[in-house]
């Protein structure tokens, strides 16, 4: 197994002739992510404009933030960091071919063990992920945490269109949080329904 370091983060690599990925030991953190459409190639998760040496003093999920990251509890708990010590503590990686990697953590916040699997293949140019708990107790919140750079789409809104998003291949329904939101790069927040259903995504419902 060959470490290295990518945008700053301790990172393991898998490969396939239809996709690339790089996953942080910190957190798991996703990204870059590089696929193979024909005689393109494009990379939709985000990076953001820092390193995590940049700020040494940051909760790893924002210091190392990139690209998608499993959430378990989502969002804040008074047991440990937002979305969980699975987003923020270092894995361990258990086994690594090349186009497969299994990571594992013991969650504390959880009392429970934490086994994740991303895996690339030759047949499609899709990025898999699996995740298996054991010894977890009780109901939980989760969810996997993307972050879509959909810049190349709104090349007149620099910086603006980094937006997190679900896959369209998965997504049936989708929430959020409740109140206004405002967006550094727009004038207004906007309120929109905490769950909207989506029923095909030539026109999803806008928020």
């Amino acid at each position: 197994m060959n470490l290295r370091s990518v945008h700053g983060a301790e990172s393991v690599s898998i490969t396939s002739a239809r996709a690339t990925a790089e996953i942080t030991l910190t957190g798991a953190h996703i990204a870059p992510v590089t696929f193979v459409l024909g005689d393109r190639e494009v990379q939709p998760y985000s990076l953001p404009p820092w390193q995590p040496q940049d700020f040494p003093d940051a909760e790893p999920i924002l210091s190392h933030l990139r690209g998608d990251f499993f959430c378990m509890p989502f969002g804040e708990t008074a047991a440990g960091p937002i979305h969980g010590e699975v987003a923020n503590n270092r894995w361990h990686v258990d086994r690594h071919g090349p186009s497969s990697v299994t990571l594992s953590m013991r969650a504390s916040d959880l009392d429970a063990d934490i086994h994740k699997t991303v895996s690339v293949n030759d047949d499609d140019a899709v990025l898999y992920q699996q995740v298996r708990s054991n010894g977890l107790q009780g109901r939980w919140n989760y969810g996997t945490h993307p972050v879509l750079d959909l810049s190349a789409l709104h090349p007149h809104r620099a910086g603006c269109p980094r937006a997190p998003c679900g896959t369209a291949r998965s997504t049936r329904r989708s929430s959020r949080y409740p109140n206004a939101v405002k967006p550094r790069c727009c004038s207004r927040g906007r309120n929109s329904p905490t769950s909207r259903r989506f029923l095909g995504w030539t026109a999803p419902p806008s928020i």
